[in-house]
């Protein structure tokens, strides 16, 4: 679990977000509750519908036409890695939902919370060696780096992992689609960062996806009980 987050998701995301836009970031998170269903078929045993299959289908279309329309930019200079680096991102956190799942089940939320901060430190403390360190520190960036990791770290991933101990992984993983609907707009706001008509286009497509893919219904679907069959199985 923490391997795929907070490890390899913070070194995608990060990578990520050097070669393309946060709005185009943005979208592609919409594609994570999708692959959660993927993933939950496989690990959990969960039945995927065809609305899964259609939605996931039209969110990866639109995710790879919105990466061939977006010109390079100061914002987004490489937008092919870019994207791609988010989209492996994207499967690291969809892996970390699917494992807490498993998991909240045995351990408190703060526990594993716990368990990703103290991995994250292990995993990321060797890179100091390699990078230079600024020199002149600045205000706001010590302040948005606070804020990452209060308020996104602790705050975030402690209220995620309550939630997921206590509702289904897909009722969970739905939420993240308003993360892109966040994004589009702060990136706009703060960043300044504007969408030509093909790239709205292919967001189209995208959230397209995501509402058919919500006509998904698992009356018969019991985490616990699933749990209990994998844990039987192992």
């Amino acid at each position: 679990m923490s391997l795929a987050e907070p490890c390899l998701y913070f070194l995608f995301e990060s990578y990520a977000l050097k070669n393309t836009s946060a709005s185009q970031a943005g979208v592609l998170v919409s594609c994570l509750p999708l692959i959660v269903a993927v993933l939950a078929f496989y690990m959990l045993k969960e039945k995927l519908s065809k609305a899964i299959v259609i939605g996931f289908t039209l969110c990866i279309a639109g995710s790879i036409f919105l990466t061939l329309v977006s010109p390079s930019s100061a914002a987004a200079p490489n937008p092919l890695l870019g994207n791609l680096l988010e989209f492996l991102a994207m499967i690291c956190a969809a892996y970390y939902s699917v494992s807490l799942k498993y998991l909240s089940t045995r351990y408190s939320p703060l526990s594993l919370i716990a368990l990703q901060g103290i991995s994250g430190t292990l995993f990321f403390a060797p890179f100091l060696f390699f990078v230079t360190l600024p020199e002149v520190h600045n205000s706001n960036a010590l302040l948005s780096i606070l804020y990452l990791g209060t308020f996104v770290t602790l705050g975030g991933y402690g209220l995620y992992n309550y939630a997921l101990s206590k509702v289904s992984i897909l009722t969970a993983a739905a939420y993240s689609n308003l993360i892109p609907i966040f994004s589009l707009i702060l990136s706009a706001i703060i960043l300044g960062e504007k969408l030509n008509g093909q790239q709205w286009l292919s967001i189209g497509v995208v959230f397209t996806g995501i509402i058919i893919s919500q006509r998904h219904k698992s009356d018969s679907f019991d985490d616990s009980q699933v749990i209990k069959e994998v844990e039987q199985s192992v």
